[in-house]
């Protein structure tokens, strides 16, 4: 420290300046070919990483527009070979979105490799195999992409290609989009997948273990991890509920008959549920009990931002896709924590709101709406 209290500036060589760019240029003159080649692979990954840095929002929303525009491609290719190709785009994109898989890893992936019924890719790169679960939703979509694969015989690497020609797919995207430059990135989809993980409360050993940073050398050990992973990201059961969300019980409340529920969910969500006292009995909730929250679609509102009405459960995100048709209109809604929205208008209701994808909304859903399953 000087004597006036302030951090004393360390010693710099001889003929380097105290400005920034006197101390940066000399250094960097300083450096050989291959500490300049570490350090720019380095800055590389830093920018790769900046959407997945904590404190910054998760580009989820922006990532959800992009694989339905990559899916658009492909249902508006016209000659076999290009469905092909946009499939194989396709399909890579969401196994290094969901997956967290590394791009080597998915180019030597077999046929035999994925349980699209299960929801499971097993990796044989490394010292030893894992098994990584994807979210149900994108393997029953991955079921229904590779009926629509037209080559006369799946090769044994049916998703290796030329990774310029993919990385320049991904460009094409993201300049159709406005996207930020590098975010449909191999390695920063990656790390975006272990963040999200993270932010769940996934811990740490099992997001090292779903990204293959460890192996674990005991086969009983590998398969305890796989059911955790399974469990974690996937769900126990299925339900027909669009929205389900693992929650943690924070705090209940008596209200005469009724138990009001305060809720978060792994993605940092709050929820406030109201059940029967006979439903918490059968339940056994108490503070810390896992359960998952289940709100049906058609039980989801969507509203302009400065529309929404009073109360708990509501939250801010984007539309990422709409489907209409004469009878119903679904709405998807991407929260900036990560999880989706979905909500369902039908009836009477059809036209009562109109959203495109990329609009601010607000959703809302009454706790009397939510049904707690115990995990």
């Amino acid at each position: 420290m000087s004597r006036d209290g302030q951090s004393a500036e360390p010693d710099l060589p001889a003929g380097v300046s105290s400005r920034p760019e006197g101390k940066i240029l000399p250094l960097l003159a300083s450096l050989n070919g291959k500490e300049k080649r570490e350090l720019l692979a380095a800055l590389l990954a830093d920018k790769e990483a900046a959407a997945a840095l904590p404190g910054k929002p998760l580009p989820a929303a922006e990532l959800a527009r992009a694989a339905d525009w990559l899916w658009e491609r492909v249902e508006s290719a016209g000659a076999p070979s290009h469905k092909n190709s946009r499939l194989r785009t396709w399909f890579i994109f969401s196994l290094l979105r969901f997956g967290g898989l590394r791009l080597p890893e998915i180019f030597r992936l077999a046929p035999g490799d994925l349980d699209l019924d299960a929801g499971l890719a097993l990796v044989r790169e490394g010292k030893a195999p894992r098994i990584t679960p994807l979210p149900l939703s994108v393997a029953a979509k991955m079921k229904e992409a590779w009926a629509l694969w037209r080559e006369p015989a799946i090769s044994e690497t049916p998703f290796l290609c030329d990774a310029g020609r993919l990385r320049r797919s991904f460009k094409e995207c993201e300049k159709a989009l406005g996207l930020p430059d590098g975010l449909i990135n191999a390695r920063s989809m990656r790390r975006l997948r272990g963040r999200e993980m993270e932010l769940r409360g996934i811990g740490t050993d099992l997001v090292e273990i779903f990204m293959g940073r460890e192996t674990l050398a005991d086969d009983r050990e590998r398969n305890r991890a796989a059911r955790l992973l399974k469990g974690l990201i996937q769900g126990s059961g299925k339900t027909s509920a669009r929205n389900v969300f693992p929650c943690v019980a924070t705090g209940l409340e008596e209200r005469g008959i009724i138990v009001r529920v305060f809720l978060a969910t792994t993605q940092g969500l709050k929820i406030e549920a109201v059940i029967t006292g006979t439903s918490r009995a059968a339940l056994d909730l108490a503070p810390g009990s896992r359960v998952r929250a289940l709100v049906k679609a058609p039980w989801v509102g969507v509203y302009p931002p400065d529309e929404a009405p009073a109360g708990a459960n509501i939250f801010y995100g984007t539309v990422s896709r709409v489907q209409r048709d004469a009878e119903a209109c679904e709405i998807i809604v991407i929260l900036p924590e990560g999880p989706t929205l979905c909500a369902l208008y039908h009836g009477e209701k059809l036209e009562s709101r109109r959203f495109a994808a990329g609009d601010a909304v607000a959703v809302r859903f009454d706790p009397f709406a939510v049904i707690l399953v115990a995990d």
